[in-house]
């Protein structure tokens, strides 16, 4: 068999191989950078996403307890336990008189600055009674109320609050607002994580239905 027979049964060079897995890195490579990019990506899309869900359900929460309210206020009641529980720093966001507490008693929601473990810089809080397995309030005292978080990684920037006749809430409002109508059936509430996330808004109706604005 001649010389030229065993080169062409002999195969790929050397230089030709090496070449041939250069190649194949290259392509791995640049797969490997494409797929840690998608995967960037996805990791991005996931953390924006999912603040903003939380945010949209502690709002489907406030509503549902808006729902079940007698009307709201924009003030607590000077004789409610809420003075003697909340420090002065929180804006109170919306005041729940429910037909079930006490005469000078109320739900209470409000923004505060955030405190560990959560994320700042602001968050909403509740102050009011718990509920028991079937989904009532229970009986404790407002004494033995708590305070439970809502939502944390509120923005601190101020947000416009569009509400020709009726009342904002907080005064000064930042991160949230909510308008209430003037005969305190209707809150329009909307809330922004940061600066650069959409808002997210709500609007719940107490259980009177008392005429819109």
């Amino acid at each position: 068999m001649t010389h030229r027979h065993l080169a062409h049964l002999q195969g790929f060079s050397l230089p030709e191989v090496l070449l041939s897995l250069g190649g194949s890195s290259i392509i791995l490579i640049l797969c490997g950078l494409g797929l840690s990019t998608v995967s960037q990506i996805n990791q991005h899309e996931r953390t924006h996403l999912h603040p903003q869900q939380e945010l949209t359900r502690a709002l489907d929460f406030l509503s549902a307890e808006i729902h079940q309210a007698q009307a709201l206020e924009s003030v607590p009641p000077a004789a409610s336990q809420y003075h003697h529980h909340v420090e002065n720093a929180a804006d109170p966001l919306l005041i729940l008189k429910m037909p079930q507490l006490p005469r000078d008693e109320r739900v209470v929601y409000f923004v505060a600055p955030a405190s560990t473990p959560w994320k700042g810089p602001k968050a909403i809080y509740r102050w009011g009674p718990a509920w028991d397995e079937a989904g009532q309030y229970q009986s404790a005292p407002p004494s033995h109320w708590s305070i439970q978080l809502i939502a944390d990684q509120i923005a601190e920037a101020a947000v416009p609050a569009e509400c020709p006749t009726g009342t904002v809430l907080p005064t000064t409002p930042t991160g949230i607002s909510v308008c209430m109508n003037p005969a305190g059936s209707i809150a329009k509430i909307t809330a922004h994580r940061s600066p650069e996330a959409d808002p997210v808004s709500t609007k719940a109706f107490t259980r009177l239905k008392l005429p819109p604005f």
